[in-house]
């Protein structure tokens, strides 16, 4: 992790050799979208009581923490795109444009923009909802997992709409012991300080039409099992 924060082109030459997808493909393990010929050895649990069964992967979460908010998203590449094909605009406005809609606030470098592209195997890697899910839940190193939510819903309701349903997914099905992690994530997503931030509330709280909202699903799915979690 230190090399990779280290400079530009260590990062660069991270993601240029499919570092990310190594790292969600080995998390993965057996789970893994990634074809196999053999079963995958599983990577330990942090709940475990052997100490030994539990790998540390607070390192590798934060590497890969780096390298994802190293990478453009859908929005900053698209921001980036118009304003650089801005005939209208001086440099002068053009870099305060950028700033403003291509770079988001967890950008990992101060380099000039734009960010490094990020293949379709590693976008489809990041999306992949059960590692999503399992990431949201498992509490590696939360700060990690949160610089990615964070970076990646930035000023996007597609990808704030898409994650809100994965944390939906977890409030129904986590345990006692995932709840301060999915909780952590949920404070994660809704305090995006961006243009979109009404609406990322909006989706928190209703998803979609007809459905219950997260602090609905917490009331009707933790009462039941935990009666002092609500009053």
């Amino acid at each position: 992790r230190e090399w990779g924060g280290s400079c530009i082109e260590a990062r660069q030459f991270l993601v240029d050799r499919g570092v990310i997808v190594m790292l969600i493909d080995y998390y993965m393990g057996d789970y893994t979208p990634l074809i196999r010929p053999k079963a995958r050895a599983k990577i330990g649990d942090p709940s475990s009581a052997n100490p030994n069964n539990a790998l540390d992967l607070r390192d590798m979460m934060g590497l890969l923490s780096v390298l994802l908010r190293t990478a453009g998203t859908n929005v900053t590449d698209t921001a980036h795109a118009a304003v650089i094909n801005d005939t209208t605009t001086t440099k002068e406005e053009k870099a305060k444009e950028l700033e403003r809609t291509a770079r988001p606030p967890t950008a990992y470098y101060s380099d000039p923009l734009p960010l490094l592209p990020l293949t379709i195997q590693a976008r489809e890697m990041l999306f992949n909802r059960d590692f999503f899910d399992n990431m949201l839940k498992s509490g590696y190193n939360r700060e990690a997992t949160g610089e990615i939510v964070r970076h990646w819903v930035w000023r996007d309701a597609s990808a704030s709409q898409w994650l809100c349903n994965v944390l939906l997914e977890c409030f129904m099905r986590c345990g006692v012991n995932e709840l301060p992690s999915v909780m952590q994530m949920l404070e994660d997503f809704i305090s995006v300080d961006d243009d979109i931030k009404p609406e990322r509330v909006r989706i928190a709280l209703n998803p979609q039409s007809g459905s219950h909202g997260l602090l609905d699903q917490l009331r009707l799915t933790h009462r039941s099992r935990r009666p002092w979690f609500i009053a």
